[in-house]
């Protein structure tokens, strides 16, 4: 979802009209936010040039990235976690490629440290913003402050909501009971967690997402 909003929501400003997609195979995720890509894409009449997949844990892309760029793609959606996203950029960069870099991921704070300042302009959604105004992020955030000494990352939200989720769902289910919380889970309703509105559809999709975008900017802080 958070993939195909993004696009839609850029491609009238960018108005690239072709891409390429590189995703982490063994990430479940990543593949359907590649499905979700190639799908949007072809909506929005923009071609698609290439599709290269790469594992968790690889570290030199070199022959992925020399391959997408003969094609001349306008914008390239990288599909991987923040460890592999950063030296994927990092390496486009180091061998001169100044093509638009969109992330298919979640953005986190620390891939600027990571790709030593190649995320710099990367586009992206991330879910959660330590500085929303809703009172649920303010307490979260402060509380995390307190422990941890640090603003939350994203995926630290996430687990936070989670949590969030299954109680919603224990409480309504009335019981602690596999089948129930199962049932209860798939017709959560607008519970709201730091990350946003939580109603799910009874396939694990969220139908009332908030979604950010976001870049990186030169003092390394998402914005």
């Amino acid at each position: 979802v958070a993939i195909a909003m993004m696009l839609e929501k850029i491609k009238p400003t960018l108005k690239f009209k072709k891409a390429a997609i590189v995703f982490d195979a063994k990430n479940a995720a990543a593949v359907n936010v590649k499905t979700a890509a190639v799908d949007t894409l072809g909506k929005l009449g923009v071609q698609v040039t290439s599709v290269e997949s790469v594992l968790s844990g690889d570290a030199d892309f070199r022959a992925q990235i020399t391959k997408m760029r003969l094609a001349e793609p306008d914008i390239v959606i990288v599909d991987l976690t923040s460890n592999e996203k950063s030296l994927f950029v990092r390496q486009a960069r180091d061998m001169g490629w100044k093509v638009k870099f969109f992330s298919g991921m979640l953005m986190e704070p620390r891939e600027f440290e990571l790709s030593g300042g190649a995320v710099e302009g990367i586009i992206g959604v991330i879910p959660f913003m330590a500085s929303e105004d809703r009172p649920i992020v303010k307490r979260f955030t402060e509380w995390h402050r307190q422990k941890f000494n640090s603003d939350p990352a994203p995926y630290a939200a996430l687990g936070y909501d989670n949590i969030l989720i299954i109680a919603d769902a224990l409480k309504r289910a009335g019981k602690v009971d596999r089948e129930a919380l199962r049932n209860a889970l798939a017709t959560t309703k607008k519970v709201e967690g730091t990350a946003g509105y939580y109603t799910l559809n009874g396939s694990g999709d969220n139908t009332t997402p908030i979604v950010h975008f976001a870049t990186f900017n030169k003092e390394c802080k998402i914005v």
